[in-house]
């Protein structure tokens, strides 16, 4: 069995150190790149209330790229804007480079919607493109009020611009769409690693750029993906160890579920506590895997399950985890559970069926807002699109996040693992 927390580490040469450190200082230094995607087709001059689509967007986004920090990168493509259902009609009208709301600004109010095509597979590829030797992260966002009409497939589109290296995120703004529309949008935000957000009116296109805003200034501070054959011990602690029930291994932290210390559901043994203090507000996601059933129906909290803790103390925490049971019991019992736990007691809990597999990756999220903590997962069974699970409240701060796995004393041992952890920080 491989030693869980290291304890040391081989000190590499001076040079190579120093140009390491040069490297890490210029990681963290090079500024975020986004291009955003503009849908200017006759469509967006359609009614909007008092308003039209372009009008609405036009506001909104002067709102937006002026709030956006001084040392991010932006540029601008738009398509749609020649009319005569042009499928070539796209065009990057500013490459990416330093923000400058003011000149932003200026192209999209100089915008017009024409009865032009909407080839959105070909303007992510050439939104991806002109990223490609940006540094720092790369984003685009597309922002439309419809689906591909150039026979291109976006979702293929963007699997494959990710699959060949290039390593972008995709972010979608469906504004005032269809059914049909919103769930193609809805799949190309999936297959790009992102968000969509969804704005029925004017109102929610606001919103929607706020919490864009929100998401493209979240700053990374942890990517943890379990590389090497122990935690970084400068990261990561356990409590309640148990050397024999856990294992760093092939890019994932392995733990085997074990009923917690004295039966409380708060006291997990082999607890993985990040050290770090979390910011005000933060997004919390995790990769998770449970590879086994319980070998019999139960509820819930005696079930295998693995999953994500924020703690105050002992008897206060917030839980986010997934469970797997047998065949036969309630839908609930094979699913995602947001919990909250004051004084040692369950007072908030929400619930959701996550199909059942043979073996089940589930994706989770928890973001704190204020005073609120929100809860996402997405699976195979939703496409992997975000769902959200449910809310719940909490006025104190002083959360530390731990991973855990749990069963209850007469469920079977079983497997799970944490494959990715991430933890940024939102702005506001």
């Amino acid at each position: 069995m491989k030693t869980i927390v290291r304890h040391a580490r081989r000190r590499a040469p001076a040079a190579l150190g120093i140009l390491l450190a040069a490297w890490a200082a210029a990681a963290q230094a090079a500024a975020p790149t986004v291009v955003f995607v503009l849908d200017v087709s006759g469509s967006m001059a359609q009614k909007l209330g008092k308003t039209t689509k372009m009008a609405a967007a036009k506001a909104t986004f002067a709102e937006l790229v002026s709030a956006l920090p001084s040392d991010m990168r932006v540029g601008l493509e738009v398509y749609g804007h020649r009319g005569d259902k042009d499928c070539s009609a796209i065009e990057l009208l500013v490459p990416p480079g330093p923000v400058d709301p003011q000149a932003l600004t200026r192209k999209v109010q100089a915008l017009s919607p024409r009865k032009g095509a909407t080839p959105i597979a070909e303007a992510l590829r050439r939104a991806a493109e002109a990223l490609k030797d940006a540094p720092g992260a790369r984003t685009v966002v597309l922002i439309s009020d419809g689906r591909e009409t150039c026979g291109g497939d976006p979702v293929a589109a963007v699997k494959a611009l990710r699959a060949g290296g290039l390593d972008v995120q995709v972010h979608v703004v469906g504004f005032a769409v269809g059914k049909g529309g919103r769930a193609q949008l809805e799949a190309i935000a999936a297959a790009g690693g992102g968000r969509y957000f969804d704005a029925r009116d004017a109102a929610g296109l606001q919103e929607s750029f706020r919490a864009l805003r929100r998401t493209l200034t979240a700053r990374t501070l942890l990517r943890e993906t379990f590389d090497g054959d122990a935690l970084d011990p400068a990261r990561w602690s356990v409590e309640r160890p148990y050397p024999d029930g856990m294992l760093v291994e092939d890019g994932r932290l392995q733990l085997l579920t074990m009923p917690p210390a004295g039966g409380k559901l708060l006291a997990p043994v082999n607890l993985v506590v990040y050290k770090e203090k979390l910011p005000k507000e933060y997004e919390i996601e995790a990769r998770v895997r449970l590879t086994q059933r319980s070998g019999g129906c139960t509820a819930w909290w005696k079930a295998p399950m693995v999953g994500l803790q924020l703690a105050r103390g002992p008897k206060d925490a917030i839980l986010l985890v997934a469970g797997r049971s047998d065949q036969g019991c309630m839908s609930q019992q094979d699913g995602v559970i947001l919990q909250k736990y004051s004084g040692g007691k369950g007072v908030a809990h929400s619930g959701q069926d996550i199909g059942r597999r043979d073996d089940h990756e589930v994706h989770l999220r928890i973001r704190r807002e204020g005073r609120k903590f929100l809860a996402f997962y997405r699976t195979d069974a939703t496409k992997w699109k975000w769902r959200k699970l449910g809310e719940v409240a909490d006025l104190r701060s002083g959360h530390r996040l731990g991973l855990f796995a749990l069963r209850g004393d007469e469920t079977a041992e079983t497997l799970v693992s944490f494959d990715e952890v991430i933890v940024r920080e939102l702005s506001r």
